[in-house]
Parts: C-alpha cells; structure tokens; sequence
C-alpha cells in the first residue's frame, strides 16, 4: 500500500518538473532574445548613430483614427541629424507654429497652408521656413502652418475637414508635389496605416479608411518602438534590399530619381472635394505648386482655371541630389530654398489680398 503511494505521488511530480523545464528554457530563449537584441540595439547606435535621421524624433506623432496620424499638442522635441539639430515645438492646436489667437478682426487675412515635410519645415527653425517668411513680410497676413511630415494629398484634405472649422479664417492653400500625389494612391507610408480615396466609375470617391482594430494596435506598437534605433534601420536596410534590383542611376550620391506621378483624376477629385468643403465654409482655396514637373503644371493651372481657384507656383523643386538647397544626403529643403519659396510666394499672395 505504501509503494502505491509513492508511485502515485512520483507520477504527479513528474509532470510538474517537466512543466519547471519547459518555463527555464522558454526563459532562457526569452532571455537570450532580448539579450540579442539589446546588444543589436547598442550595435546600431554605435556604428549607425544616424539610423534615425529621417525619423520624427521624440513622439511628436501621435497616431490618429481618421486621417493616420497627425502632430501632437504642446509637444517639444529636439531632431538631431548628421545634418542639423532642430527643435521642433508643436503649439495646443497640434500645429509646428506659434501660439496663435483663434480670434480674428476683419482687416487680417488669415490663410490655412496644408502640406507635408517641405510644408512643416524639415530640419529647418520654425522662423525660417517659408510660411513664417512671407507671414513677416505681408502686413496683416496670418499663415497657420498645417504641415505634418509625410502627408498625402488626401490626408492633407481630410486635416482640413477635421480641423478647418476650428478658427476663421479667409483662405486655404493645399500643397500639390509629386510626393503628395503618389501618397495618395496609397494606404501604407513612411511604416505607419493611412486611409486613403478610391476613384469610382461614376468619378465619386471612396474613402476607405484604417480598420479600429489595425489602429490602435499600430499605435501601442509605434509608441513603444519609437525610442528605439534598430527597427528603423532594418526597415532601412529592407528597403534598400526592395529598389537593388531595379535601382536607377544615382547623380551625385543623391537619393534615387523616381518615375513622375500625373495630375490626373484622382487628385482633379480629391481637390474638387476639398473646394466643395471651402464653398461651404466661406474660404477661398489656392493650390500652391511645387516641386511638380514642367509637363504636369499645364494640366494643373487648367484646372484652377476651369475650378475658379487661385494657383501659387514656385520653381524651386526638391532636389534629389545633394544641392545648396537641400542637406546633402537628406533631399528636404534648407534654410535658402525657403528664402527663395518665400521671395517668390510673396508677390504673389500680395498681389490677391483684398484692396
């Protein structure tokens, strides 16, 4: 009777050390992961210090349901690069801009100016990017800068829609580049979800926007690996690995040329939609054209034409290969392409403000 005893009670021992095993080693695999990592981690920012460079520093994005993402409120973040060290400071309304009075008078002329990076001012002092510019030089003009790095066209838009109420104001100008053409066409960039617009048969658009659940699951998975330098640059090194076999020539080190995006119907709908929200709220709407081939702009001055829209131009284009108006290695402009923006833009708004 007792050697039953014993049996039994060695038999239920034997699945608990078992079970003991399994723990240590899954442990030890765990441990030995995150070891690796870690010391990957440390590998990256000693002999890749600059993996970040093209990265918003500091979680100066904040993940956002309707449009993707956008810049957070009262934020301040300093963006170190092998090319500058800029802070950038976000005021409550979420804008890379000055504290700014919602309140207006009728002799100031407040304009809304969306874009994306060129727009926000990459690597560039707050007071030297073109907005703040022409903003100093035209008395009574107010330009309250919208731009968030990496915007669509139609994330541009729908910014708009969502904050465009929130002051008066007199105009809206819409930034209209290659790059924010072809991030239209997408619901993917720069490693985060967008919603995008899908051109129907009819010419009607459908706004097809990020699944809750994808959401808010890539926004607990961007906050936690936004301090860290290794995801960045095995996105970087995976990239690189994607455009090898179809790479073009690449002038002077620069960045690769890519194929030229048309202004064709979807973003022709996608700025319909937009002056039809303008209509409703009173603004008048411009287009401010940049960094757009010689052969597009034809098609999209036709268009502010047939639309009765004001259409902005400037001929400095983002250079894709180290120049005096952009970092080198990094193509965004510097501090003397916003000088030319804004000597070109200036006549130009001046020429439209009311007499």
């Amino acid at each position: 009777m007792s050697a039953a005893r014993s049996g039994a009670a060695a038999s239920a021992a034997s699945p608990t050390r078992s079970s003991t095993k399994i723990l240590l080693r899954l442990s030890l695999i765990l441990s030995g992961a995150l070891l690796g990592l870690a010391l990957a981690e440390v590998a990256v920012r000693v002999l890749q210090p600059h993996a970040k460079d093209l990265v918003i520093p500091g979680r100066l994005l904040a993940i956002d349901p309707d449009i993707g993402w956008q810049l957070a409120p009262s934020r301040m973040s300093v963006h170190r690069s092998q090319y500058f060290e800029v802070p950038y400071v976000t005021n409550a309304l979420g804008l890379r801009d000055k504290p700014r009075d919602a309140t207006k008078d009728e002799t100031t002329q407040r304009i809304l100016l969306y874009g994306e990076s060129l727009v926000f001012g990459w690597g560039v002092p707050a007071e030297q990017r073109f907005s703040d510019r022409v903003e100093g030089e035209l008395e009574g003009v107010e330009i309250w800068n919208h731009g968030v790095p990496a915007y669509g066209l139609d994330q541009e838009i729908l910014l708009y829609e969502k904050t465009g109420t929130a002051v008066p104001a007199d105009e809206v100008v819409f930034f209209v580049t290659e790059d924010t053409i072809e991030r239209a066409r997408t619901d993917y960039f720069a490693a985060k979800y967008k919603p995008h617009f899908v051109l129907q048969q009819d010419g009607t658009l459908q706004l097809v926007a990020v699944p809750k659940m994808t959401n808010a699951l890539w926004s607990v998975i961007y906050d936690m690996l936004s301090p860290f330098h290794l995801p960045y640059f095995l996105r970087k090194q995976r990239a690189l690995l994607r455009e090898m076999p179809a790479a073009p020539a690449i002038p002077d080190g620069g960045a690769p040329l890519k194929a030229s995006r048309k202004f064709d119907e979807l973003p022709r709908a996608l700025l319909r939609r937009a002056l039809t929200v303008s209509k409703q709220r009173g603004h008048r709407m411009s287009l401010l054209l940049a960094d757009l081939r010689a052969s597009e702009r034809p098609a999209a001055r036709a268009f502010c034409d047939e639309m009765s829209i004001a259409c902005l131009e400037t001929s400095v284009e983002r250079p894709r290969y180290p120049s005096d108006l952009n970092f080198g290695g990094d193509s965004h402009w510097n501090a003397r392409a916003h000088e030319l923006v804004a000597a070109e833009l200036s006549p130009q708004i001046r020429e439209r403000l009311p007499r």
